[in-house]
């Protein structure tokens, strides 16, 4: 859209990361948009001031990157279109090597998407376990240490480096959990072992948090041998430590939008030792209120006294984080 300033910054683009949203706003290409920054950090299509009369904007009907035919998938939280070319899409592939050297999985500093988008298209890289083969004459010495020094990690941190869909860290926390029985410092059969048990759908509907609905696109994916084998690749370059206590994550719901997707937040929240919920339970420390909350969860969270921080009182995300996490170590008193 037409450059804008918005609080002291120039903002030029909002993402729009639910097809029902999208859909639901009719967007022309002459529309006029009404723009605002939640917590002052985000840009966000908060409304159509006037959708004009130019053509209709369009949502795709196949991926852009490897062009599969893209399926609806309507969820709790959001719809979103998705492209179901696990293995052979780049786009895909490039997600995952971004996620496996975040600070949220291995934490390998100095490799960002251009980079790893550049070691992609020449081929050095065509599937995530060809990270670890990486000489530093393809990535300067200096990410050729970092690479060599993420080798040890505890067990969520190796699950959540498969790069399957629907584990964020706190679902690879809760399934590393339960693998106790697995000797994870032990040789390729162990590696098998690890597999075999994310892969087996029954185990995965037996945790909190892992309906049938994420544990089946988790067991298809491993169906496939490309990508099995790649992920068995990925572990047995890793050093695994053995679980310590995941039980200690401050539980924390949302109401409202806050302009990141779910996944994003997910992850950022979790790096922080907080597991966003879906439902509002006496186990919550906070309900975070975003734009355009909904009633009952604002309800409820009175209803139980749970503590309430609302998004437009707090200068970033970090500082929603701070606000909860100093509540909950009683620095703070209640501000309903």
């Amino acid at each position: 859209y037409t450059p804008i300033e918005l609080g002291g910054v120039t903002c030029r683009r909002a993402n729009l990361d639910n097809y029902h949203q999208f859909m639901a706003l009719e967007l022309h290409e002459d529309s006029v948009l009404g723009i605002t920054r939640n917590g002052n950090v985000i840009p966000r299509v908060s409304r159509v001031v006037d959708r004009g009369f130019g053509d209709r904007l369009k949502a795709p009907v196949e991926c852009p990157s490897c062009n599969s035919k893209l399926e609806l998938k309507t969820g709790k939280t959001s719809t979103d279109l998705v492209c179901k070319n696990v293995v052979g899409c780049s786009s895909q592939l490039l997600n995952r090597c971004v996620s496996l050297v975040n600070k949220r999985c291995l934490d390998i500093d100095g490799l960002g998407p251009v980079q790893l988008g550049e070691l992609i298209t020449g081929k050095k890289i065509t599937n995530t376990a060809d990270l670890f083969m990486m000489a530093p004459q393809h990535v300067g010495s200096k990410v050729y240490e970092e690479i060599q020094g993420s080798r040890t990690q505890f067990l969520h941190r190796a699950i959540k480096a498969l790069g399957l869909p629907g584990i964020d860290l706190i679902r690879a926390k809760k399934i590393a959990k339960t693998m106790s029985h697995i000797k994870v410092d032990g040789g390729e059969e162990s590696r098998w072992d690890m597999l075999h048990f994310i892969g087996n759908v029954d185990n995965l509907v037996k945790i909190p948090g892992i309906s049938t609905g994420i544990a089946l696109p988790i067991a298809k994916t491993l169906e496939d041998d490309v990508f099995w084998k790649n992920a068995l690749n990925v572990l047995m370059h890793l050093d695994i430590l053995p679980e310590g206590d995941t039980d200690n994550d401050l539980k924390v719901c949302i109401t409202g939008e806050l302009g990141l997707s779910r996944d994003d937040l997910i992850d950022y929240f979790a790096d922080q030792g907080i597991e966003l919920v879906d439902n509002l339970t006496k186990r919550c420390v906070a309900l975070i209120v975003g734009e355009k909350p909904g009633n009952a969860k604002l309800l409820k969270a009175t209803e139980l006294g749970i503590f309430m921080v609302n998004s437009d009182k707090a200068s970033s995300i970090d500082n929603l984080i701070e606000q909860i996490k100093n509540h909950n170590q009683g620095d703070v008193h209640d501000n309903r």
